[in-house]
């Protein structure tokens, strides 16, 4: 969820336009300045859509954004980019397009075409605390789809099961805890691979927290090919537990391929 910072930059900056900024502070400037002139790929937890390995406008060596000074007064100038950025974790601006309102309808209309998406009955009176959050939820459909045509993630994961058909290491402890003598049942613990892992899950989350908001659900809907895709995750993931949704996100906070690079 968005969150207010300390430190905010009030401007809605344009895109490919020089943009005065007016009374910022020290800490802001500073911010400003230790990031200007640096390129896209510079930033690595920046959202970027299309992928910068996938683009083929050379996004990757564009510049977010120049600061810079002039006539004693605080300029920026950015790139082609319209969204929203956080710096250092207290800054906040969001690059707008030179052809938006106030409300930026002409971006709204440009991530609807891009994801192919039909959110014409949309009502764009959200507060800026949730703009982002709406954006966001607009990427959604086409991350599924992407992740999806790669197939489901499988990964192992341990089983503790009570049967006759051993296939893993008998539990000796849980074995004598649970079975009464010679009633056929082996205590043991098999290692498989499953769909059901914390990265199918985390996606599963993401989906049911779409589906409580009513522009979740418009995104959510409109395709068959997408409603397909949904039905997969849900089947693989039949542990799914809104209780457990701090859980998985914090499992999923650590590095999952680092080990394989």
């Amino acid at each position: 969820m968005y969150k207010k910072t300390k430190t905010m930059l009030k401007n809605n900056i344009l895109d490919n336009a020089e943009n005065e900024i007016s009374l910022i502070d020290n800490e802001v400037k500073e911010i400003l300045e230790k990031y200007s002139d640096k390129s896209i790929e510079y930033f690595l937890n920046l959202i970027v859509f299309p992928s910068l390995d996938d683009s083929g406008y050379g996004i990757k060596k564009q510049k977010l954004y120049c600061f810079y000074q002039k006539d004693d007064k605080n300029y920026i100038k950015t790139g082609n980019l319209a969204g929203f950025v956080r710096l250092d974790n207290k800054l906040d601006f969001r690059i707008k397009s030179r052809f938006g309102g106030e409300k930026d309808y002409f971006l709204q209309y440009m991530i609807c075409k891009v994801f192919n998406v039909n959110i014409t009955n949309l009502a764009y009176a959200v507060s800026k605390s949730d703009e982002l959050s709406v954006m966001a939820l607009l990427f959604l459909p086409a991350y599924i789809m992407k992740a999806y045509g790669k197939g489901l993630f499988r990964s192992y994961k341990c089983f503790k099961r009570n049967d006759d058909k051993v296939r893993g290491a008998i539990d000796v402890a849980r074995h004598i805890r649970q079975n009464l003598l010679f009633n056929g049942k082996i205590a043991y613990t098999s290692r498989e691979y499953s769909y059901d892992n914390h990265i199918t899950q985390l996606l599963r989350h993401a989906i049911e927290y779409a589906r409580t908001l009513e522009i979740g659900k418009l995104l959510l809907s409109h395709n068959l090919e997408l409603a397909k895709a949904l039905q997969e995750i849900e089947c693989a993931t039949p542990s799914y537990a809104i209780q457990r949704r701090n859980e998985i996100i914090n499992t999923n906070k650590k590095p999952f391929f680092s080990s394989l690079l």
